[in-house]
C-alpha cells in the first residue's frame, strides 16, 4: 500500500523534480557506502586481531613463562633439592623477561656483525673464486640448515643454564631477577616454638637474618646464612618480615631538657 502511494507520488512529479529526489536518493546512498565503508574497515582490523596478533602475544606468553619456570628451577637446582611448582605466575613471566633482555643485550653485537658481514658478503660476492666457494658450500644446503638449528638449541639451552645457575641469583629483584635479599621474620606467637631450624628469638619471635630465596604462594622459601639450610615458612606462621632500609639514614632526636619551674610558696599576711 505504501508502495503504491510512493509510485503515484513520483507519477505526480515533474521530471526535473524526479531528477533532484535521485540525486538526493545518491548522496544517502554514499553516505550509507560510507558508513558500510568504516564498519568494513573495524571488521577487519578486529579479524586480523583475533587472528594474528591475539595468537601471537599468547604464544610470546607461554614462551616467556616456560622460560621463567626453566629459569626459577635451573635457580633452585643450585642450592636445594627442594623442587616445587607453587610459585606465582607473575614470578615465572618476570624470570622470563629477564632473560630474554639478557638475551637481547647480547644479541644486538650479534646483529651488528651480521649487518657487517652482509656488506662484506656484498663485496666478496663479485669475486669469482668466492663464488665457486658459495657453489660448493650451498651443496650441503639442507644439512647445514639441521645444524644451524641444533646449534642454536644448544646456545639456548646452555643460556637458560647458565643463567639461572648463576646470573639470576645475581639480578636485582627489581627487574626480574632472583638476587637474595636479608629479612627477619617475626612469627606468629603459636608458631614461633616450632623447630624451623632457624634461630628465633622465643620472646619476640623474630628470627636471626636469613636470605629470602623465593616467594610462594602459600609461603617463602629461605636460607639460613650459617648452616645453608633451606627451610619453606607458610604465610600462616608469618606475623611480619623487617627488612633492612637502603635510602633512610637515622633522624638525631633531642631529647626535651627540663625546665625548673619555680613555685611561690604561700606567704602569712600580718
Amino acid at each position: 500500500m505504501r508502495l503504491e502511494t510512493e509510485n503515484k507520488m513520483l507519477d505526480n512529479l515533474s521530471l526535473e523534480e524526479k531528477l533532484e529526489k535521485l540525486e538526493a536518493l545518491k548522496k544517502e546512498l554514499a553516505v550509507l557506502e560510507r558508513e558500510m565503508n568504516k564498519y568494513d574497515v573495524l571488521t577487519r582490523s578486529l579479524r586480523k586481531l583475533f587472528t594474528t596478533v591475539l595468537p601471537l602475544i599468547i604464544n610470546l606468553g607461554v614462551i616467556i613463562t616456560v622460560t621463567g619456570v626453566l629459569v626459577i628451577n635451573f635457580r633452585l637446582a643450585t642450592i636445594t633439592t627442594y623442587v616445587t611448582y607453587n610459585i606465582s605466575l607473575t614470578q615465572y613471566i618476570a624470570a622470563g623477561l629477564a632473560f630474554i633482555a639478557q638475551e637481547a643485550i647480547l644479541f644486538i653485537p650479534a646483529v651488528i656483525v651480521f649487518l657487517i658481514g652482509l656488506s662484506s658478503f656484498d663485496v666478496l660476492k663479485r669475486m669469482a673464486w668466492f663464488n665457486k666457494f658459495m657453489t660448493k658450500f650451498f651443496r650441503f644446503g639442507f644439512p647445514l640448515y639441521v645444524l644451524t638449528l641444533v646449534l642454536l638449541l644448544i646456545s639456548v639451552v646452555y643460556g637458560l643454564v647458565t643463567f639461572g645457575s648463576t646470573t639470576y641469583s645475581q639480578t636485582s629483584r627489581s627487574i626480574g631477577g632472583g638476587a637474595p635479599s636479608d629479612i627477619q621474620i617475626v612469627f606468629r606467637e603459636n608458631s614461633k616454638d616450632l623447630d624451623w631450624g632457624i634461630s628465633i628469638d622465643s620472646k619476640t619471635g623474630r628470627s636471626e637474618k636469613v636470605e629470602l630465596v623465593l616467594e610462594l604462594l602459600d609461603g617463602i622459601l629461605i636460607r639460613d646464612k650459617r648452616t645453608q639450610l633451606v627451610v619453606k615458612v607458610s604465610n600462616d606462621a608469618i606475623y611480619g618480615i623487617v627488612a633492612d632500609s637502603i635510602t633512610a639514614t637515622p633522624v638525631a632526636t633531642i631529647a626535651p631538657s627540663a625546665v625548673p619551674i619555680q613555685i611561690a610558696s604561700p606567704t602569712d599576711t600580718p
